[in-house]
């Protein structure tokens, strides 16, 4: 009996499990990459963000490299106790 993967996925005469793991993707489109962002308007991502990025192009179509998104993300991250609510709690205290 041979080891073949059947359409369903599934190894035909082998009962044996594999694990598969799923691949990051390494490009997002520009909806994907203003999604993966939180959500911010077209108009502030691409003023404001969009130069920031690493740009991969596919003849009319743009991506943008998850990598440079992650970048980002982590260039704009505040500790904790420099965010508002910590300045206002200190306010309140004092």
């Amino acid at each position: 009996m041979s080891n073949h993967i059947r359409a369903d996925g599934r190894a035909r005469g082998n009962t044996e499990i594999v694990a598969v793991t799923s691949l990051r993707p390494a490009l997002a489109d520009i909806p994907g990459a203003i999604e993966y962002l939180g959500g911010p308007s077209r108009s502030k991502f691409y003023t404001d963000l969009l130069p920031r990025l690493d740009v991969v192009r596919f003849g009319n179509r743009t991506f943008v490299t998850v990598e440079s998104l992650d970048r980002l993300v982590a260039a704009n991250r505040q500790p904790a106790a420099q965010n508002g609510s910590e300045r206002r709690r200190q306010a309140e205290a004092d």
